[in-house]
């Protein structure tokens, strides 16, 4: 989990679009204008213009109405949310990369030593035939010029299993993982696509699942408080009260009924109810722009 500081926050308008594209942030005009682009992913997309989404825009998008919301039975309730709890940790992995180096001992004479190593989570969002795909941040996998191993543990899992990253975008802070099925049965995939036309409600309920400090498939509670701007980042960012700390980096961001609403990302530096993630209309441009989903 990367931290901030609270100074750098800055309240700010959202918006939402959908589609192929690629964001740009611009409080000035308060616009969002989303790119296609050509992506080296799974399947290639084919450039075709742009997209503006207004301020009034998001406004027009309707609440979300989950049916928990009706519920006035508390036991009924608390069961939907244990389920709920169940349901994200399935959903989640726990993720370390290790990164390697060359080094010359003496001429002619070279090692291969670990230079840092890194640790997050992540969330199973897709699968295929043979494969699971997970998103996480890519600040937990970046190489940086050195040579990375790529490592998983998903639900149910007792040992490690080799994943490799097959996409990313270093400006959004996003990656995906790809690791064998391998014969697992119990890893279950995120709803990551009910939230994307629905405003996130003033006061919601979420959930924040992932690995803090080492803990294995933490889950906390907290609620939706508004949208912002962290610093060094162009487009705005959900803050949220569910705790998180260092290793939930990647994990996923859910409402009462499991659904993404956005990737945990940083915390606070000195307020561990303020965490900050990056919302799914996001996600969504990403995963388009790397061919995981058509228009």
């Amino acid at each position: 989990m990367r931290r901030i500081g609270l100074t750098a926050l800055l309240l700010v308008s959202v918006f939402m679009a959908s589609g192929c594209a690629f964001l740009t942030w611009d409080p000035a005009s308060t616009t969002l204008t989303a790119t296609v682009r050509t992506t080296t992913g799974f399947t290639t997309l084919s450039p075709g213009g742009t997209i503006t989404v207004v301020a009034s825009d998001y406004g027009k998008y309707p609440a979300y109405q989950s049916p928990a919301y009706d519920l006035t039975d508390v036991q009924v309730y608390n069961d939907h949310l244990l389920q709920t709890r169940d349901d994200i940790i399935a959903a989640n992995i726990q993720v370390s990369a290790t990164m390697y180096q060359t080094v010359v001992i003496l001429p002619g004479i070279t090692r291969t030593v670990v230079s840092h190593a890194t640790s997050g989570s992540g969330v199973l969002f897709a699968e295929d035939e043979d494969f699971y795909y997970a998103l996480t941040n890519f600040h937990v996998l970046d190489p940086g010029n050195d040579d990375p191993v790529y490592q998983i543990m998903a639900f149910g899992d007792t040992i490690p299993a080799a994943a490799t990253m097959v996409c990313f975008d270093r400006a959004l802070d996003l990656a995906v993982l790809q690791f064998e099925k391998a014969g697992r049965t119990q890893p279950r995939l995120i709803d990551w696509t009910t939230r994307l036309s629905r405003k996130i409600n003033e006061g919601e309920l979420v959930l924040a699942v992932g690995n803090p400090e080492g803990l294995e498939n933490n889950v906390t509670f907290g609620e939706f408080v508004r949208f912002v701007s962290v610093e060094d980042y162009s487009y705005p960012v959900i803050q949220h009260s569910a705790t998180i700390d260092n290793g939930s980096s990647g994990g996923a961001l859910v409402d009462v009924d499991g659904i993404l609403v956005g990737i945990n990302t940083w915390g606070s530096e000195t307020d561990p109810l303020k965490s900050f993630a990056i919302p799914i209309y996001l996600v969504y441009v990403f995963l388009y722009n790397n061919g995981f989903c058509q228009p």
